[in-house]
């Protein structure tokens, strides 16, 4: 890779085709929302170089924002309108990690530092106050939100096919239970009641309406943990963000280094997509229909096998 190549950590919405681009190296690059739709780079403040992005919201209207910092008093959570320039609101009152909108617009899901414990839990914006902890501190992304319900999931990491849910309407929580899996690493929901989860033997669960309906066994290489997935309903797939080492040479050596792991939703059947070796991709991320993008800016579409290029260098 050349040295002038600049990578970003990406995240896209397919709601409002809004994306956020967060720099690997964040003291020589900035952080900024790129429209898809207009085409349009959207930079939140005068340093773009100084501050993270968290989230957009789903109508694309509001995004949330911190402070490149160490020291908690200058850790600022922003949420600001991207399309009036307003600072919505501004607090200081944890050192926040992570932050996410939820399916209530008064509540906020955060991770951070309170009195130097970490924890998970959802945040009142009209009375400004805790108002649930989750019982576990895990990153927001071993777990989901399910819109049908309002609800968020976390892992629960001392049971056994279990799961933990908060309800945003009810303010409530409950347990969710899985039978067959082992304790769960990654979870996502799919549609209409149905999940997906990678437990510790890295075995792959589909559950529709609590009962498992496929069981997927990866092989996934040396690795401590569950590689992150995505769910693409439009092609019925599930993508994972890790080389397909299914199939092995003489050496015992991958043959599909340049390819992408790929689950099928009917089944659970494994499958790979190759890519093309003049091109070869580094950390993925969803884009749109059935696209993904790498962090790099190279842009693959999974169906009709063809890539394309947003031109990241563009907007250092």
């Amino acid at each position: 890779m050349s040295k002038e190549t600049i990578q970003y950590h990406i995240r896209t919405y397919e709601t409002h085709k809004k994306a956020i681009f967060n720099p690997y190296d964040n003291i020589k690059n900035d952080s900024f929302v790129f429209d898809f739709a207009t085409n349009q780079k959207i930079i939140l403040n005068s340093k773009p170089r100084e501050y993270v992005i968290f989230d957009i919201s789903a109508d694309g209207k509001f995004v949330l924002f911190t402070i490149k910092t160490t020291h908690q008093k200058d850790r600022m959570l922003y949420m600001k309108n991207i399309e009036t320039n307003e600072i919505i609101f501004q607090l200081n009152d944890f050192f926040v990690y992570e932050a996410r909108f939820t399916p209530s617009k008064t509540l906020l899901l955060c991770r951070g530092s309170i009195n130097k414990m970490s924890k998970l839990f959802v945040y009142n914006l009209l009375d400004r106050k805790i108002a649930y902890s989750f019982p576990y501190d895990v990153p927001m992304e071993y777990g989901c939100f399910n819109y049908e319900e309002n609800i968020f999931c976390i892992p629960d990491v001392n049971k056994k096919s279990t799961a933990y849910s908060f309800n945003f309407d009810r303010l409530t929580s409950n347990e969710l239970f899985f039978e067959e899996c082992a304790f769960i690493q990654r979870m996502s929901h799919y549609k209409e009641n149905s999940y997906i989860m990678v437990d510790s033997r890295f075995t792959c669960l589909f559950y529709k309406n609590g009962v498992p309906r496929w069981i997927t066994k990866l092989e996934i290489g040396t690795t401590n943990y569950a590689p992150p997935f995505h769910p693409i309903p439009k092609i019925e797939k599930l993508l994972f963000e890790t080389i397909d080492t299914s199939k092995k040479n003489s050496g015992g050596f991958s043959d599909h280094r340049d390819s992408i792991l790929l689950l099928s939703m009917k089944d659970g059947g494994v499958g790979n997509v190759m890519i093309p070796q003049e091109d070869p991709m580094h950390d993925i991320a969803l884009f749109y229909d059935s696209s993904i993008i790498d962090s790099t800016g190279k842009i693959f579409d999974i169906k009709a096998r063809k890539m394309s290029y947003f031109q990241v260098d563009k907007y250092r």
